[in-house]
């Protein structure tokens, strides 16, 4: 991916490549700023705004993982695993407001 990035900057599917990979790796940081720039290159890309979400989630930025999610299901209404993490998502910031 590394190589795909030097070779075209613009390629937000590279981008995402690398946060997908980033966020198997725990990399969760990196992850997201490798999604952060594929939505920046593509803010319709529904999976890299769902992974940007789980990578807020997994660093306990629950309410901006909301606000991602948000985001991913407003493009893909029917995305389970977006669906999903919504749900676990609205359980941490209620019961961290409580």
């Amino acid at each position: 991916m590394e190589e795909a990035i030097r070779l075209d900057p613009k390629y937000a599917l590279a981008w995402y490549n690398t946060g997908v990979t980033l966020h198997q790796l725990g990399k969760y940081e990196q992850s997201l700023v490798a999604n952060e720039e594929a939505i920046r290159l593509n803010p319709n890309y529904a999976v890299a705004w769902y992974n940007k979400g789980d990578s807020l989630h997994q660093l306990g930025r629950y309410d901006e993982a909301s606000e991602a999610v948000d985001h991913a299901l407003r493009i893909s209404p029917n995305d389970e695993m977006a669906k999903q993490l919504k749900r676990l998502t609205e359980g941490k910031t209620k019961s961290a407001s409580q």
